[in-house]
């Protein structure tokens, strides 16, 4: 399974993040089909979004790890089952990236991100991994980050040199890629 997470508030952003447009392509439209080109099968946007396989944020201001805790709850994983977790706002990843975190997943309970960012994420689903997100969810001293959840799982930190995980957050970033990213579009 892919899971697009496009369920925020694009606060910093100032619009929603997701129908922002690259070379005439949002940035929704972009990471759906950079998981359908690695192979992941459904694709499943968190977020309301009509136009999209998509489950609206049953964890509502509760960030990454409400979006896919929602997705699992409405499309539950079969036990052993591979997903890759992306935001929506990270143009710069490559099929070839998701590739090697997908590699990694390869005994139940793994999980595989870049060093120093939590997203994406490939995970390989076991039968507690939703109470282990909702579990998280809950408290309400710890706050709720995809790190977190993903320390309860055998986490493998591949190297991140090479891959482009920026994100999208604010007008300045997404300027800064448009002029970087001319023609390869």
């Amino acid at each position: 399974m892919g899971v697009v997470l496009a369920g925020g508030k694009s606060t910093r952003m100032g619009r929603d993040k997701a129908l922002l447009e690259l070379a005439g392509r949002t940035l929704l439209d972009r990471a759906v089909d950079l998981l359908r080109q690695a192979g992941a099968a459904p694709i499943v946007v968190s977020g309301h979004r009509p136009s999209y396989d998509s489950v609206p944020d049953l964890w509502k201001g509760r960030g990454p790890l409400g979006g896919l805790a929602s997705v699992l709850k409405a499309r539950p994983l079969s036990p052993g089952r591979g997903l890759i977790v992306l935001p929506v706002d990270a143009p710069g990843l490559r099929v070839s990236d998701l590739g090697r975190l997908m590699d990694c997943l390869t005994e139940d309970g793994a999980a595989a991100c870049f060093e120093g960012h939590p997203l994406p994420l490939g995970l390989r689903s076991d039968k507690g991994t939703l109470g282990r997100l909702e579990a998280i969810l809950r408290d309400p001293i710890q706050k709720a980050s995809v790190q977190r959840f993903a320390a309860t799982a055998s986490l493998t930190v591949l190297p991140a040199e090479n891959v482009d995980l920026r994100n999208l957050n604010a007008p300045a970033d997404l300027q800064a890629f448009s002029r970087m990213q001319k023609g390869d579009w």
